[in-house]
């Protein structure tokens, strides 16, 4: 059995700042396990919401960091109404973690019962994370999700730590982007991944290559809501299977144009502004590589 010295317990949704802290202060005792959950607990309780990472993105995010391991815990209704007890006898206790490090605001259990003060009262070494705060606002997965939606993207880097990713495999479009002198690649995003607020974004591709990203419908030329890039500096690779962008600025809504000569135009200029911002798509640093 492998010997943990500090075990975390969490949905850990996006691996904000907020979380981040707790992780670092895991990574500071020594050898870290992450107890988290292969769905979103409140989608299990029937709630509309979607993930801010997918499980690939999540364990990208959290190798990136340092966590030494993780345990993947399906979210189901067994696990939902467990009691907090048993949950600590059937998934703590087996992995014997010197000390326990949770969020303030961290509950498990049926109900939602289980916190620092049980965990302490059976007898566990339990370190509690004070809430991160931005402004008047604590940071949450909650919070970042309704920024996103917001296209309130500088905001929402700033709380996750790194720019949002979205990712999916390219799909066919109708090729009126390639008609107008602006190909494009029309991507499959999952249907659990939470998208930002429809418009035209600055984005980096692949970690290295400037596009922009429309999100929505297009009723200018007459199209329904689709996800498509289109890439500033190079051609669209055809060996290219899967697309991870990351989303660096917002630049505009989603304008019913007179005329698709205006709509040109108008992408001709969101092309000259973005490739300005030459700093942001070269130098952020990327969530991972």
């Amino acid at each position: 059995r492998c010997a943990w010295d500090v075990l975390t317990i969490g949905t850990f949704d996006g691996i904000h700042i907020g979380h981040r802290r707790i992780l670092e202060q895991c990574l500071n005792v020594g050898k870290t396990l992450v107890v988290t959950f292969d769905k979103l607990p409140r989608r299990v309780m029937g709630e509309d919401v979607k993930m801010l990472t997918t499980w690939e993105e999540k364990i990208k995010l959290l190798n990136g960091l340092g966590v030494h391991g993780v345990l993947r815990l399906e979210f189901n209704e067994q696990l939902r109404n467990m009691e907090p007890t048993e949950f600590i006898n059937r998934y703590i206790t087996p992995i014997a973690p010197k000390r326990i490090v949770i969020g303030e605001n961290h509950r498990f259990g049926k109900n939602r019962k289980g916190d620092a003060s049980l965990l302490k009262a059976m007898g566990w070494r339990v370190e509690v994370v004070p809430l991160v705060r931005a402004d008047s606002n604590v940071v949450s997965s909650t919070y970042i999700r309704r920024l996103l939606m917001e296209c309130e993207i500088a905001e929402a880097n700033r709380l996750l730590g790194y720019p949002y990713i979205i990712s999916g495999k390219k799909i066919k479009g109708a090729g009126i982007g390639r008609m107008l002198g602006y190909p494009t690649i029309n991507l499959d995003i999952s249907e659990d991944k939470l998208l930002p607020g429809d418009g035209v974004y600055g984005v980096r591709v692949n970690h290295s290559h400037p596009a922009l990203l429309h999100i929505g419908e297009s009723p200018t030329l007459g199209l329904p809501f689709r996800v498509e890039l289109h890439l500033l500096v190079f051609d669209d690779k055809k060996d290219v299977t899967h697309w991870e962008v990351e989303i660096l600025t917002y630049l505009r809504p989603n304008y019913t144009f007179k005329n698709v000569d205006a709509l040109i135009k108008c992408i001709k200029e969101d092309k000259e502004r973005f490739l300005k911002m030459e700093a942001l798509w070269k130098n952020v640093r990327p969530a991972w590589r």
